[in-house]
């Protein structure tokens, strides 16, 4: 099972200082863990929110529409 500090550290790893749609960031870190469902993108977002509340990531936009919105690491 792949855990939440797994999912944690992929988004982190893929994400930069340049923006990136939250839907590409889903994408990308389901490709990298092997894991491929609409429950896993949902699980996937859900650790996006939490990452961006604790200030680990910048969001512009609404988080649950995740091709209107883009999300990168703090400056």
């Amino acid at each position: 099972m792949i855990t939440d500090d797994q999912i944690d550290e992929t988004i982190l790893a893929l994400s930069g200082p340049k923006f990136l749609k939250v839907a590409m960031v889903i994408v990308r870190t389901s490709k990298v863990l092997g894991e491929d469902s609409d429950e896993f993108y949902e699980r996937i977002a859900g650790r996006i929110n939490w990452l961006s509340a604790r200030g680990k990531l910048e969001v512009v936009g609404d988080l649950s529409h995740w091709r209107n919105s883009e999300v990168r690491l703090p400056p």
